[in-house]
């Protein structure tokens, strides 16, 4: 069965986490949300393939002293909110610095004392990272312990950064065919590639119609849906003006937009004199499959899950603001790729929403051109392989195509 680890009772170094015999271990990082749904969707995959298999996410972040992965997190999200331009440069930086040993002795001290005792108890077949730090710690463990386990990496980003090139990883799960020739340069032999995609939730491999998810939501079959997925991160304090422009649209339209858990924003624009029937405002959200399916166009950050969730339904983009770094990356990359169109502020946005809405050949197009680059089945295409690694047997499983709109 899959597994999260319990809360640490002693706030850090990972004293509350399950101590058991573990199949598969991925680690992820807390740093975006992305890292762990990917984690969650290959764990999801793993137990479809192969059921009974003992999966468990771990973040990597629980493995810290008290106090201190609340901290970095923290600075995460000051830098990417505040001054996105620093977070740009620290992030070039960071690529430069990742070959350095001296970075390197730094940046996987913190942590890894922990995960190598923890690693001791729970004898995993095999262990995947989706996020570049704990591959490094990882890396370090072995040069010091000789870790006989297999380990995997898995790209979360349509863009290389430095810090993903480890010459120890046994394989590695690509999203493109560019970012496995971007980590072949970098030393790693191609027998240990692969390219499979960014993983998505199961929600995302068979998605249904567009008409279909619109009767499922109760919204107008016949009136044009944009879904605005807002963030936390980088679009805090913008959303409102952004909504603003989107309904100043002279189109008819429903905009749905879903806040996550800023439930401070849920409540504001909640409180808009708008239609609902215009205006449809959500919080927290399961149902995101659903709410793609049932869209014309979809509005979000430069996030390369939520990007490749879009793709899988086969649903054209527009990329809001996308913070410098990885963001700014992904983003350039779906619009060289013909997927969508990046909105650096509100009257872009607008604009090519409203193109979108009524140029039906060119949002046709875009989002054959989406669908052309989706890989609902990622998760499925990493999990067969890791298990493989893992040498676990595992069954096949298939999946249809997703609809057009």
């Amino acid at each position: 069965m899959a597994s999260k680890p319990r809360a640490s009772p002693h706030g850090g170094g990972g004293d509350g986490l399950e101590r058991r015999r573990v199949d598969v271990l991925i680690l992820s990082a807390g740093y975006g949300a992305g890292h762990n749904h990917a984690a969650a969707a290959v764990a999801e995959a793993v137990q479809l393939l192969r059921p009974g298999t003992v999966v468990q996410v771990v973040d990597y972040l629980d493995f810290f002293p008290a106090g201190l992965a609340p901290a970095t997190v923290g600075i995460y999200r000051l830098l990417t909110k505040r001054a996105p331009t620093a977070y740009g440069m620290l992030y070039r930086l960071t690529s430069r610095m990742a070959h350095l040993r001296l970075w390197q002795s730094v940046e996987y001290r913190v942590g890894r004392l922990s995960l190598e005792a923890w690693l001791r108890e729970v004898t995993p077949a095999a262990v995947l990272g989706t996020h570049p730090l704990p591959l490094g710690v990882l890396g370090e463990i072995r040069r010091r312990t000789g870790l006989d386990v297999p380990v995997a990496g898995l790209m979360t980003d349509f863009v290389g950064h430095d810090e993903w090139l480890k010459p120890f990883v046994d394989r590695y799960y690509a999203p493109t065919d560019a970012m496995a020739a971007y980590l072949g340069a970098g030393g790693v032999p191609g027998s240990r590639l692969r390219v499979t995609g960014i993983p998505v939730r199961r929600t995302f491999w068979t998605p249904p119609d567009g008409r279909s998810a619109r009767g499922v939501l109760g919204f107008d079959p016949t009136l044009p849906v944009v879904l605005f997925l807002t963030s936390a991160l980088g679009t805090l304090g913008r959303v409102p003006a952004a909504v603003r422009a989107l309904l100043a649209i002279p189109l008819r339209f429903r905009l749905v937009v879903v806040t996550g858990r800023d439930d401070r924003l849920q409540r504001q624009l909640a409180r808009w004199p708008v239609d609902p029937a215009r205006l449809t405002v959500l919080g927290f959200e399961e149902r995101v499959a659903l709410l793609m399916a049932a869209a014309d166009v979809v509005v979000t950050k430069g996030g390369a899950i939520t990007l490749s969730e879009a793709f899988a339904v086969g649903r054209p983009v527009v990329i809001y603001r996308p913070v410098p770094g990885q963001e700014a990356g992904n983003a350039q990359w779906v619009a060289d790729h013909g997927a969508g169109r990046i909105a650096r502020d509100d009257a872009a946005l607008a604009a090519a929403v409203r193109m979108l809405l009524t140029a039906s050949r060119v949002r046709e197009a875009v989002a054959d051109r989406a669908r052309a680059l989706g890989r609902p089945l990622a998760a499925l295409e990493v999990a067969a392989d890791l298990l493989g690694l893992a040498r676990l047997p595992s069954r096949p499983v298939t999946a249809k195509r997703p609809a057009a709109p």
